[in-house]
Order: C-alpha cells, then structure tokens, then sequence
C-alpha cells in the first residue's frame, strides 16, 4: 500500500484495547485535520507516514532503550582475550545510545573497559593513537 493516508488509516485500524484506542482516534482526526484542513496531499505526501511513526514510537516506543546503552557501556569490560568480540559488542551498544565514534567520552570508555595492560600499551604507543586511529 503506496497512498500514505491509507496506510496509515489501516494502521490505525489494527490497534485494539483500552489503552491504545484513544492513542489511535486522536490519531486519525490528526491524519484527517493535516489533509482536510492543512491541504496536503493524502496520495503523495509520504511526511503523512513518517510523522505516524514518529508519533508511534515517541508514545510506544523504549524510551529508556539509549539510558540502558549508556550503563551497559559503562560496565563492558573485556573478558578473555577477545578484542573483537569486545569491540563488535561496543559498537552495538555506541548505536543504541546514539554515541559517536570519534567523541572523546566515547574513546575512554572503550579505553577503560579493556584490561590494564593492554589499555597501558595502546596509549604508550608512538605517536600517540588519536580519534581517527581508534576507529578504523
């Protein structure tokens, strides 16, 4: 289904019980009022279906999804000798917390979280790694 007032009127239509109905009536007359009254186009104005997202997700989604990221972060630690297998899990963990690779924080967490010895030893060494070296 291409149209985006209808897909997100068949959306709409599946949501069922006590706590969602409202959540999807007001919905629909927000659907109805930005095509009837504001004039967009129901046929071709696709913002009609990213906006019901965005709306979808701000009311329903895990808004303590990016906070949990945060402290896994901050309690990853390297087990074993698998850097790879630390590094992949903290990639995962910089996209659900929204983090950026080459922030500053972000390099020391990742620093803090490997053993002693080898944190000592990527530091010492010369030059000095930087943040475009880290995350290559």
């Amino acid at each position: 289904m291409q149209e985006p007032y209808s897909r997100v009127s068949l959306a709409l239509s599946y949501f069922k019980g006590d706590k969602v109905e409202e959540w999807a009536s007001d919905q629909l007359m927000l659907l109805q009022e930005k095509v009837h009254v504001q004039g967009r186009d129901p046929a071709n104005d696709i913002t009609l279906w990213d906006e019901f997202r965005e709306d979808f997700f701000r009311a329903w989604g895990d808004t303590t999804k990016a906070q949990r990221a945060d402290l896994e972060i901050q309690k990853h630690t390297m087990k074993g000798k698998s850097i790879d297998k630390y590094t992949s899990t903290f990639e995962v963990l910089l996209r659900r917390a929204g983090w950026t690779r080459d922030d500053q924080s972000t390099i020391k967490e990742f620093v803090q979280g490997l053993p002693m010895w080898l944190a000592n030893r990527i530091m010492a060494r010369n030059p000095p790694p930087n943040k475009t070296r880290l995350s290559e």
